[in-house]
């Protein structure tokens, strides 16, 4: 059976996500940002637990705005899942396992060890708080196949929330006041991190700020578990060179395959 939970009750989900999967992966970091942002503003999110016969955890469901989150173990009940988000709806469901036919997939990278890049010694004009209008106009020109950007207020409104309330971090390399490269913690909690949103003007591709922008914040991330998600057969030798290596996949479900 699914039950709602009360967000605030972190000793029931930290208990459930622990036995669900693990607690430092993408997605307890992105449910566990998602509460840590927004648990006291009514209405953002809701979540819920799947029990099986013997009150035992085995799902965790968070859903922010239309956007759903799962973590689950081996014992959860695959079909009372898949009745259950088409009952409350969304527009994408975040999995690790390819939950309808129709499916986007791709692959889960963790930073294995922290490794320079010797561009980072150009010393490129480095801001950690850009302007996140001029962000979402990079992010529009870059976006593409895996990587649908947000509509403008959805990007500013989410963003500058959880900037402020230390649930994300952000680097930018510039030249004056044009901003060339970003990169910035999709979800980030006490333990681990996701970076995603990287991206470089496309005349400015091919002189190392990407490789900045994410060093930077590998650096400012400090010990967290970090890991990035991308396309199955894109930018593996970027983060290879980076310190990344492959862990896994994950599947993204949209209107269409609900």
């Amino acid at each position: 059976m699914i039950y709602y939970i009360n967000c605030k009750d972190m000793e029931k989900i930290s208990k459930a996500l622990k036995l669900c999967g693990n607690s430092a992966d993408i997605y307890s970091c992105r449910i566990l940002c998602l509460i840590e942002s927004y648990k006291d503003y009514d209405g953002m999110i809701s979540l819920w637990i799947q029990y099986d016969q013997n009150n035992y955890p085995t799902a965790v469901i968070i859903k922010y705005g239309s956007d759903i989150t799962l973590s689950f173990g081996e014992n959860a009940d695959i079909d009372e899942i898949r009745e259950f988000i088409a009952l409350v709806g969304a527009s994408s469901v975040l999995s690790r396992i390819k939950l309808f036919d129709s499916s986007e997939s791709g692959i889960i990278m963790r930073l294995a060890g922290k490794k320079t890049d010797n561009r980072r010694n150009n010393n490129p004009d480095v801001d950690f708080s850009p302007d996140l209008s001029a962000v979402h106009k990079l992010l529009t020109v870059c976006g593409g196949k895996g990587f649908q950007c947000p509509s403008y207020e959805d990007f500013i409104l989410d963003t500058s929330h959880k900037l402020r309330h230390g649930c994300a971090e952000c680097c930018a390399v510039m030249s004056g006041d044009e901003l060339l490269s970003y990169a910035m913690t999709a979800a980030m909690t006490d333990k681990s991190a996701v970076i995603g949103a990287v991206c470089t003007r496309p005349e400015y591709r091919g002189n190392g700020y990407g490789s900045v922008c994410v060093t930077y914040l590998i650096d400012r991330l400090g010990n967290k578990e970090i890991f990035i998600m991308r396309e199955r057969e894109e930018n593996e030798s970027f983060y290879k060179k980076l310190g990344f290596e492959n862990c896994g996949e994950f599947y993204i479900y949209r209107p269409s395959d609900l």
